[in-house]
């Protein structure tokens, strides 16, 4: 009778524990398709595009995201070729269109298995917007530095423009080398050395520029400072072989080199020396002088781009100190031919004038009378010796103006007065030559402030200009005023008249259309030349008119009455 129970309690057990294998296994396939339910949340929730791909490049699964980075429904993907290589272990980006638009995403693939055969699992990010932010800062690092080296390129324009204009605006030798070492300081270098090279080849510092002013007593005495002229010096390397020196880290064997004596070097020590330049000025492959730019701060390294543009400026200092040395010998050679011409001509007026002394006792019949064929030789004398001394003053007038000797002697005029006086010096040559001579002026007076022996020089050379280059017709002088804006005067012929293309030369001293006509007519080529100074002198205006065949008429244009001017008076002879 025990069998049978204990089967039956062996068949219990064995119930009991199929219903407690079922309820594990359900609890099992509960918990699994709650992790697949989470799993395929997680998968489908992921911010990243997931692909599974099998062997043959089919889509096998594609997540939410893969459906919006694709711009395609999830059955649209479905057994869909992937249509991008797949490598595993690497991160690689594709490029693909989305709705249109081009996208970018960076890919990630794993080997795994799906359904019981190898698959690959790629993860792709959306990384568009990444690169468009990462391409818009680069832009911007490119617009940054653009505009970074437009702006330093117009600060050196600007420099270079400031540069010249200083440089140009005097012609003085050693200013112009001063001003060059004022520019640089402190836009180019912390301090500054101009070196000149004198007629006769040495090498000596013009200017050191430093902008502390406490520095000016150490800055003094490096100026002064000698320059072995044998010595190795990098200033006398660069000016002997054209080449610039670019250091951008000097060293004690190189201050040793800069410098003559210890107390050299420790000037410039004081000053601070961590970086170099030397630049020649070279004009007609002629070493005119050197430009030597120092850095005294480490921060602050000399590198090609400034060596370029030092070497810009070094010309432009070239072509001025070129042309200030030229002007200095134009000068010189100016000055002599004036002093000259004054010498000669006043030396030359004192025996001239006792020759016309003499021949006019001799018309007088001092000591003794003259004998009958005398008269006419002695008249000749006088008449020679009165045009030779017109000539030495047209000489001497021009030299002095040349020479800026002259000075304007203001004071308040009647202009007809002047006129009148002229006329009555010229009608007579105009009557003698068969010319008409003719005087037109208004009856109320014509008032002006100038020099009046000026404005009398002006029209009597104007109008003996006109009488010698008129064979027949007239002459006329005009004034009156030009519209209440000032006195104008007019001197009219009816010459030989001047062709168009020698009307810009007529003012050049000694210049003639004719040249031919000097010996017949005895002028110098100084008339015309004298006139446009004085007029200029006396703040007026001068032009001219001609035309080949039919006259000439010279305009003088002058200000009108300055009530702070005192008026000649009625009496005066002017």
């Amino acid at each position: 009778m025990k069998a049978p129970l204990d089967v039956e309690a062996r068949l219990s057990d064995l119930a009991a524990e199929r219903m407690r294998l079922a309820s594990d296994l359900r609890r099992a396939q509960l918990d699994l398709e709650q992790s697949a339910r989470r799993f395929r949340d997680v998968i489908e929730r992921n911010a990243d595009a997931i692909v599974v791909v099998d062997q043959d490049g089919t889509i096998r699964f594609a997540n939410a995201m893969a459906s919006k980075l694709f711009a395609a429904s999830h059955e649209d993907l479905l057994n869909k070729p992937f249509g991008f290589p797949l490598v595993t272990g690497e991160t690689t980006e594709i490029e693909l269109r989305s709705r249109g638009e081009p996208r970018t995403a960076e890919m990630r693939v794993v080997q795994s298995e799906w359904q019981g055969a190898t698959a690959y699992i790629a993860s792709l990010r959306d990384i568009t917007e990444r690169r468009r932010a990462e391409e818009n800062q680069r832009q911007l690092i490119r617009e940054h530095a653009a505009r970074t080296a437009a702006e330093d390129a117009a600060r050196r324009l600007r420099f270079l423009l400031d540069s010249s204009t200083a440089l140009a605006a005097s012609l003085d030798y050693d200013t112009t080398l001063s001003v060059l070492a004022r520019l640089c300081v402190p836009a180019m270098a912390d301090w500054a050395v101009v070196y000149s090279v004198d007629e006769k080849g040495q090498v000596r510092r013009l200017e050191v520029a430093h902008p502390d002013p406490s520095k000016t007593p150490i800055v003094q005495e490096l100026r002064g400072a000698t320059i072995d002229q044998g010595g190795p010096n990098p200033v006398l390397t660069a000016l002997r072989t054209r080449k610039s020196l670019l250091v951008p880290t000097t060293s004690a064997q190189l201050l040793e080199e800069f410098t003559e004596t210890p107390r050299q070097r420790a000037l410039v020590r004081d000053l601070g020396c961590e970086s170099l330049m030397i630049v020649p000025m070279i004009s007609h492959e002629h070493a005119l002088g050197a430009l030597a730019l120092v850095s005294a701060r480490p921060a602050r390294r000399f590198d090609e781009d400034d060596l370029a543009l030092a070497e810009d400026v070094a010309r432009r200092a070239a072509l001025a100190m070129e042309s200030a040395r030229l002007y200095e010998e134009a000068r010189r050679a100016n000055k002599g031919k004036t002093d000259f011409l004054a010498v000669v001509s006043h030396d030359l007026r004192t025996p001239l004038t006792a020759i016309l002394g003499y021949a006019d006792l001799l018309e007088l019949g001092v000591p003794d009378a003259l004998p009958p064929g005398a008269r006419q030789p002695i008249q000749r004398i006088q008449t020679s010796a009165k045009h030779l001394l017109y000539l030495l003053n047209e000489l001497l007038a021009f030299a002095r103006l040349d020479a800026s000797r002259e000075e304007a002697r203001l004071q308040k005029i009647d202009v007809r007065d002047i006129g009148r006086e002229v006329a009555e010096v010229t009608e007579p040559l105009a009557v003698a030559r068969a010319l008409g001579f003719h005087v037109d002026m208004p009856n109320d007076p014509v008032l002006t402030v100038t020099d009046p022996d000026k404005l009398r020089q002006i029209l009597l050379n104007l109008l003996g200009n006109a009488t010698k280059y008129t064979e027949r017709g007239h002459i006329s002088l005009e004034v009156d005023v030009a519209d209440g804006n000032g006195v104008r005067i007019r001197v009219r012929d009816t010459g030989v008249g001047i062709a168009p293309e020698h009307l810009s030369h007529i003012f050049e001293p000694f210049w003639q259309v004719d040249p031919t006509r000097r010996s017949r007519d005895g002028g110098t080529g100084l008339g015309l030349s004298v006139v446009q100074r004085l007029v200029g002198m006396l703040a007026g205006e001068l032009a001219v008119v001609s035309e080949p065949g039919v006259g000439t008429t010279f305009t003088v244009l002058l200000p009108l009455e300055d009530s702070r001017a005192p008026m000649a008076p009625e009496d005066s002879t002017t």
